[in-house]
């Protein structure tokens, strides 16, 4: 009943309103919690078509483990990260837009202190969030705030996910 419900949902949405993709935006995703560590993106999004885009990003991460109460010790992880999501963007109100869609993404990581999970891992998922455009307003901006879950598949495999705010610089 649940997937019943979600599916009229998605089916409905493309009506709630018009949006106005951007031919292309660039600028930085950041600020990240959970899996990955702390680090950001270069952001690159291409519009193509008025309700959707492709984003492409080029992250840097990483983490250092706390030393027991000694401060930040050697210990702790690296990642470059290429990640394509395709999104679907609907506008709520005005400038405000929310968008979902599917990603893949590949990571090189390299972890210094246990050395058993050094590697390149495909990671497969997805994104959601919330954007405001203020174009309406005279700036060519975009800020954004998405969550991003993704399924890791490599040498150690889970569940990865991160929170990212993004500015973005509209072109076009």
């Amino acid at each position: 009943m649940l997937r019943l419900r979600l599916i009229i949902i998605v089916l409905c949405l493309p009506f709630l309103g018009k949006t106005q993709v951007h031919s292309h935006a660039i600028g930085f995703r950041g600020g990240h919690a959970g899996y990955y560590g702390g680090g950001g993106e270069i952001s690159y999004q291409l519009g193509l078509s008025d309700q959707n885009r492709l984003e492409f990003d080029l992250g840097f991460y990483g983490r250092r483990k706390w030393n027991n109460g000694k401060g930040w010790g050697s210990n702790g992880f690296r990642v470059l990260s290429f990640s394509t999501i395709y999104h679907w963007v609907w506008n709520i109100k005005d400038g405000l837009n929310w968008f979902v869609g599917p990603g893949a993404q590949v990571i090189f990581y390299d972890e210094y202190y246990f050395d058993n999970y050094d590697g390149i891992y495909l990671n497969l998922g997805g994104q959601i969030g919330l954007e405001y455009d203020f174009t309406q307003l005279g700036a060519p901006l975009q800020l954004g705030l998405d969550y991003r879950p993704m399924f890791l598949f490599g040498w150690y495999h889970g569940f990865g996910h991160n929170t990212a705010l993004s500015l973005r610089f509209l072109i076009d």
